[in-house]
């Protein structure tokens, strides 16, 4: 499975360049004939190694049957609507799982076989025999069998509290966040976090305010909470927290109670919750798909009526584990798609090269954790990569003895990168409040905390001074990462810069509820420059968080800004920046 392929070829630079100008046609995906079957040797090597091992000696496993087509949910990228965007994906993949998985499905109801089907990462999870998966296998539609590992929580340490002088906490001052409140104003307003963790207690005094399903008292857990499984009950009718980690991850994203205990990144924005580690420390693989496909489409607590509408703008997962290859990226990628951004956690394991995965993709974003005085925590997991050999973490955030919301009603101090990872999910949701023009738009996210992250130098595990496997870009500096959004942010947008290229049918699905979009006011578009004048943008300055795209575009021939209807060579739609759409398209031409 390739997850985001590399396609931009001719062809896809043109898609791209059309639906940039608003010339994209969408394109409808077709079912040929029945798929053939592979000769019973070519098939069996679809079979990966350690579960041949597992069926040796136990007979029985539960593995993961995954697809070899995947959907286009390319055009995504270009929608600004943030409903229409994620009705967009959610059709396009439950459709193209129906099509694809049938053939497969339809052996498995003929072998009584117990399985479940997922859209969010085309796959059939499997309980069976070795004839059950070569059975599989011989489908040619199907490209690998794994075994459904289970995963751990970064085992958090226990921690003596540090001195606390007022009410916020040292990690929200490491990062400068109570400045940010201050002098901004903006707490994380009108964006939602959903939490992939142990689970929540819903009712803590410091969390009771900001759980979306608490509307002034009205409560309904519905499209807030899941428990896919049934750890709580059957259904589970409320969040509950089976470990209390989930508790405390929570309690850093948005936790205030309003007085003395000030432990939240984003406390004006709404959480969500679903238990994707379901087994004390461990997460099942069942679990982990089940909660991260219901992030994607929030459902009622019976799991029934998918509405993506619903769907959070972050994903905080501070969970992972030492685990090779590509099981999570088709997953990441989707969530990518339908504008989610996917934090986690880098991991609890000392050493070079052990950051966890599925944190460890170049897609998901990882945070490492530093202490109080700065130092970096030792067993904060370093890079490079073990999957594509890139820089790992992608920043470092406070997670050394951070105070925090746990079950009961009380408050703890723990360590690890659990919790650094929800210091950057609150940040993000605190500039996606203060610039809407920036939900959805990943790439454009990452870059801001990127380039104003502190740089911290450690070559230890390679890399550069302020670009290395030890500490990432640097220290999380949420202050910084504010003042460098543009000064009059445009109208929501949730285009980001740098969509999968894969295939897609496209229609609507029903809904049962919406979610408003915050709105900001609209940028005056720029002039055209008189002849004469240098090639660029006269309104364009040095620093500029996207300076260098547009000049490069520029010096391509595009010159002019966008002044219609006498100049539309670089001309956007009202939502969407010039800089965002430079970014883009030096993207697909490199």
């Amino acid at each position: 499975m390739e997850g985001i392929r590399n396609r931009f070829g001719a062809l896809a630079l043109l898609s791209a360049l059309a639906m940039i100008f608003g010339l994209m046609v969408p394109t409808l995906g077709s079912m040929g004939p029945e798929a053939p079957k592979l000769p019973e040797s070519a098939a069996d090597e679809k079979i990966e190694d350690d579960l041949r091992r597992i069926f040796e000696t136990e007979g029985e496993a539960e593995f993961l049957v995954l697809f070899s087509d995947e959907a286009d949910t390319s055009a995504a990228f270009g929608m600004s609507d943030w409903e229409e965007r994620g009705r967009f994906v959610y059709e396009t993949l439950t459709r193209h799982a129906e099509k694809t998985q049938a053939e497969v499905i339809s052996d498995l109801d003929a072998m009584d076989a117990d399985y479940e089907s997922y859209w969010i990462v085309n796959s059939l999870l499997v309980t069976g025999t070795a004839t059950t998966a070569s059975t599989l296998a011989a489908h040619s539609e199907v490209e690998s069998i794994v075994h459904a590992t289970d995963f751990r929580i970064p085992l958090p340490e226990e921690a003596e509290p540090v001195n606390r002088v007022q009410a916020t906490e040292w990690g929200l001052d490491a990062i400068n966040i109570p400045q940010v409140w201050d002098q901004y104003g903006v707490t994380g307003e009108d964006i939602v976090v959903g939490v992939i963790d142990t689970g929540a207690q819903w009712d803590h005094p410091a969390l009771i305010n900001s759980y979306r399903g608490n509307d002034d008292g009205d409560v309904d857990h519905d499209y807030n909470w899941y428990d896919p499984s049934r750890t709580c009950g059957d259904p589970s009718p409320e969040p509950c927290d089976q470990d209390g980690h989930g508790t405390s991850v929570t309690g850093t994203v948005t936790g205030d109670d309003g007085g003395a205990n000030q432990i939240g990144v984003a406390p004006g924005a709404k959480w969500i919750s679903a238990m994707g580690c379901d087994l004390g420390e461990d997460c099942s693989f069942d679990a982990l798909f089940g909660a991260g496909q219901w992030m994607a489409a929030p459902t009622d607590t019976d799991g029934n009526n998918p509405d993506p509408d619903m769907r959070p703008h972050i994903l905080n997962n501070s969970w992972g584990g030492q685990v090779a290859g590509d099981w999570y990226l088709e997953m990441i990628n989707n969530w990518i798609a339908f504008g989610m951004f996917p934090q986690f956690a880098s991991g609890n394991n000392d050493g070079c090269g052990a950051a966890a995965s599925p944190g460890h993709y170049a897609q998901s974003y990882s945070a490492g954790a530093f202490d109080i005085n700065g130092n970096l925590y030792f067993g904060s997991a370093r890079g490079p990569s073990d999957f594509d050999g890139g820089i790992k973490p992608n920043i470092s955030a406070p997670g050394v003895a951070v105070r925090s919301s746990v079950p009961g009603g009380g408050y703890d101090s723990k360590t690890g990168t659990s919790m650094a990872s929800p210091h950057v999910a609150g940040t993000v949701a605190v500039l996606w409040s203060a610039a809407p023009a920036l939900i959805g738009d990943i790439e454009g996210t990452k870059a801001i905390l990127n380039q104003t992250a502190i740089d911290t130098e450690n070559l230890a595990c390679g890399g550069e001074p302020g670009n290395n496997n030890v500490w990432g870009e640097g220290k999380l500096d949420a202050l910084a990462a504010i003042e460098a959004l543009p000064d009059d942010p445009p109208p929501t947008t949730t285009t980001t810069t740098t969509p999968p290229a894969t295939s897609s049918t496209t229609t609507t699905p029903p809904t049962t509820s919406t979610t408003e979009a915050p709105t900001s006011t609209t940028v005056p578009p720029t002039t055209e420059p008189e002849p004469g004048e240098h090639i660029g943008f006269d309104d364009v300055p040095d620093d500029h968080l996207f300076h260098d795209d547009i000049i490069w575009l520029a010096e391509e021939g595009i010159t002019y800004g966008c002044n219609p209807p006498k100049n539309t060579l670089f001309c956007p739609s009202e939502s969407v920046t010039r800089g965002q759409m430079a970014a883009f398209l030096t993207r697909t031409f490199d």
